[in-house]
């Protein structure tokens, strides 16, 4: 008899990886000391601080606030605070009108 088995299969269901997480975002509140002495290539270091949120430091100096949607900022968060490391790679500066362009992802 030919025909169905009775078993299903569907999908695997691709699992969020913190690994793989990739953010582009332009620094909110620049510090403008900190950002004029930066070039397109830069790592930032992408750190959690209190009653801030997210920031990217350069030469553990604050740079500026990441600023991302909700949902995408959540998942940044859980995985910095489940141990991922993240690095802010500077991608495009606007020093003059301070812009400041980073990617973030893991090193």
């Amino acid at each position: 008899m030919s025909g169905a088995s009775g078993s299903s299969y569907s999908l695997p269901v691709e699992k969020f990886s913190c690994e793989r997480l990739v953010i582009t975002t332009v620094l909110t509140n620049p510090v403008m000391a900190i950002i004029q002495n930066l070039h397109i290539g830069d790592i930032l270091d992408i750190e959690i601080v209190p009653n801030t949120g997210v920031i990217a430091k350069a030469n553990g100096q604050t740079a500026g606030i990441v600023q991302v949607v909700s949902y995408t900022m959540d998942k940044l968060i859980d995985c910095i605070e489940g141990g991922t490391v993240y690095i802010g790679t500077v991608i495009d500066l606007d020093i003059t009108n301070g812009v400041c362009r980073i990617k973030i992802s893991v090193p």
